[in-house]
């Protein structure tokens, strides 16, 4: 087989793979938000948690590198968190303004 012709079905395969993977998690997430009646907020702070045990190793190999990443970067990490934070007080105001309205 030509190198070439072998490259691209790898990259067929990759993206393949990617969207059996995102169409996966999609339907998690929907389920979680529509079955389970999970917040998205609550189900996307869950996840993110459930991310560091796998991220973090790989970070404290190379502890230099992520010290100085960490100074460098440490300013786009708070707004993320605040932003966050913002939007969920929004979702507990929307959700009580709810409740009210039924009430």
């Amino acid at each position: 087989m030509d190198r070439a012709v072998a490259g691209a079905h790898g990259c067929l395969a990759a993206r393949d793979l990617t969207g059996v993977f995102i169409a996966g998690y999609s339907v998690l997430d929907g389920y979680a938000v529509k079955v389970m009646l999970l917040s998205p907020i609550l189900l996307d702070w869950l996840t993110n948690l459930l991310r560091v045990p796998f991220l973090l190793p790989g970070q404290l190999r190379d502890r230099a590198g992520f010290v100085a990443a960490w100074r460098t970067q440490w300013r786009y990490a708070l707004v993320g968190a605040v932003r966050a934070l913002r939007l969920a007080g929004a979702a507990c105001i929307a959700g009580g303004v709810m409740l009210l309205a039924m009430a």
